[in-house]
């Protein structure tokens, strides 16, 4: 059991390492004025515990960059437990249509730009719970 929550630690953190490495580093990202093209709804059709639907928001929004018009979906960085912890109904805020949002974009590659800067507690829980695994993978690698 210790080699494989080893190993499974260790891919799920390596898999989150660049995610949660940019979602630190977009706190400090250059910001402009954009704008929401548009939103919608999605729905898998399935249910989390019984809270309720497991709806998220998609948003499409649109900036400028030194002149260059650019657009951009990615409202903050996510992990792999994304659909557990910012569902709709508990992730704030919400964009409209229309609605003029303030962009963090990367200072080299503008292309690569949030909504939501920083780490959301979705990245934090799924990097936490990696080095969990790990750690409890190789005690158990070596007691055995």
């Amino acid at each position: 059991m210790g080699p494989f929550l080893v190993t499974l630690g260790a891919v799920l953190a390596l898999s989150n390492a660049n995610r949660l490495r940019l979602a630190l580093q977009s706190r400090g990202w250059p910001t402009v004025p954009g704008r929401v093209e548009e939103t919608a709804v999605r729905d898998p059709g399935w249910t989390i515990n019984d809270v309720g639907p497991s709806k998220w928001q998609d948003v499409l929004y649109h900036y400028q960059v030194g002149g260059k018009y650019l657009v951009a979906h990615r409202k903050y960085f996510t992990g792999w437990t994304e659909n557990f912890w910012r569902r709709i109904n508990y992730s704030t805020p919400t964009y409209e249509a229309g609605a003029d949002v303030v962009v963090c974009h990367h200072p080299t590659n503008p292309k690569l730009a949030v909504l939501e800067a920083g780490v959301p507690l979705g990245l934090a829980a799924d990097y936490v719970v990696s080095l969990v695994f790990l750690a409890v993978g190789a005690w158990l690698w070596v007691v055995a």
